[in-house]
């Protein structure tokens, strides 16, 4: 389902061009998105090996043996169908919006449905990951004093088994359990991204010079993953500044398709039309200069000129342009208005999309925040209420609790980098680091000034 909208939206151009139904569906064989492309592959190899007779009857069965979470799909592709066999160009061009308002409603409804799903396992992450070891802290010693339970039937050894290895456990377990109902993730580990956890190193040998320098085990391992934390943060830095320089000139590429069609449709060939849309905008300024290079040495393959310039920033937004630059051959008209279709057809998906990630957004910074500041404070706090219980009750409890809280609150940064990285549909490692080595810093160091007040 998170397919659909390119799919349709790749029919769409292939009409728009003049194609059949059996050429856009070669085409999305060929260069469509993963899954889809795999189910229409199969039939293109079938229709080629002569199993059977027809593309399109074989089509039309495949998307009417669709389970019912794909049913826009199956009712859009019916539309599609339907469309290609009208002879009324304006007829098509209608039938193939109603296609594409269909399954872009049901991608809206497909991720309204997984942000109100996230209620309860977010709210079991709180409880399991704040609250239960607010409750080991405080509660048991609070209670030992009227004699309900006996502290000495909970040894440190326990605590330590509960606190940093059960909890993130199941921590991580419901975090995984998310992502895997998450229909806009996309796994995008990349191993060489782990370079960027080199600076982490650090804290090895600062917390073994803290530590022979008389400073306790907590405090020396807060400075050390502090210390260590910032500088990640520092080294990753530039390649978060460069991720945002490349989205800002994708949407900008996006928006250059309106003009590119509109100086289409005034007559330009499409070599001029391209660089002149490119050059109003600051943002193409840059890549304006690279396809002009390479434009001057592609030897009129002007195609192969615009996918090295443009695939960089983005393979689907150049194969857009690509599209363009072929229907620009035929009739220079009809490819401006090929190429404002196309402007609006992404414009509506960014649309969906945009909506669904800021209802995601505010979960995934209710998450961050509650790691971030609201755990430190809390556990800082039940930390430095364990003072005067140990005072009345007699008992230490718990020698080196700080320590374990502070290992915590580093475990715990690290599980809601994961989800948050998740939720926002990033899967690439260095979100993931770069979320990381923000949010801990700033934990230990709130966990630090609360667990410093004097009662």
């Amino acid at each position: 389902m998170n397919e659909t909208p390119s799919v349709i939206g790749m029919m769409s151009v292939t009409m728009s061009s003049g194609g059949s139904f059996d050429t856009a569906v070669r085409e999305i064989a060929k260069n469509g998105p993963k899954n889809i492309s795999e189910l229409f592959g199969r039939i293109v190899m079938d229709a080629d090996c002569k199993a059977i007779s027809d593309i399109r009857t074989s089509v039309n069965d495949m998307v009417s043996s669709f389970p019912k979470a794909l049913s826009p799909f199956k009712r859009a592709m019916q539309i599609v169908i339907t469309a290609f066999d009208s002879t009324d160009p304006k007829e098509r061009n209608d039938m193939m919006k109603d296609a594409e308002a269909i399954v872009l409603e049901g991608l809206k409804n497909m991720g309204e449905t997984y942000s109100s799903g996230l209620n309860t396992p977010c709210m079991m992450i709180f409880g399991l990951g704040i609250m239960l070891p607010m409750i080991i802290i405080s509660m048991l010693p609070m209670l030992s004093i009227g004699g309900m339970f006996s502290v000495s039937s909970i040894d440190s050894r326990t605590v330590t088994l509960i606190v940093l290895g059960i909890i993130p456990l199941v921590v991580g377990s419901l975090i995984l359990s998310i992502r895997s109902r998450n229909p806009f993730y996309k796994a995008q580990f990349n191993t060489s991204d782990l370079r960027y956890l080199a600076p982490m190193i650090i804290a090895v040998p600062a917390y073994i010079l803290l530590g022979m320098n008389g400073i306790s085990d907590d405090l020396a391992i807060s400075v050390a993953f502090i210390v260590s934390g910032l500088v990640t943060f520092a080294t990753i830095y530039p390649s978060i500044v460069k991720e945002k320089e490349r989205a800002k000139t994708e949407e900008a590429l996006k928006d250059t398709l309106f003009e590119l069609g509109n100086r289409l449709s005034m007559g330009d060939n499409f070599e001029t039309a391209v660089k002149k849309a490119l050059g109003s905008r600051t943002e193409c300024e840059e890549i304006c200069c690279k396809l002009e290079r390479e434009l001057t040495l592609c030897r009129g393959d002007i195609e192969s000129a615009v996918f090295m310039t443009l695939s960089p920033v983005s393979v689907e937004i150049a194969g857009h342009y690509c599209d363009i630059c072929k229907a620009s051959r035929r009739d220079v008209r009809n490819a401006g208005k090929l190429a404002v279709s196309i402007a609006h057809q992404v414009q509506d998906q960014n649309t969906v999309r945009k909506g669904i990630e800021n209802k995601l957004k505010s979960t995934m910074d209710m998450m961050t925040g509650t790691s971030a500041i609201f755990a430190p404070v809390i556990l800082g706090m039940s930390l430095v209420m364990l003072g005067p219980i140990s005072d009345i009750t007699g008992h230490v409890f718990f020698d080196g609790i700080g320590k374990i809280l502070t290992i915590y609150l580093i475990e715990l940064a690290a599980l809601i980098s994961l989800m948050s990285s998740n939720l926002m549909c990033k899967g690439k490692a260095v979100d993931v680091m770069a979320r990381f080595s923000l949010m801990m810093p700033v934990a230990l160091i709130v966990f630090l000034v609360f667990s410093s007040i004097s009662l």
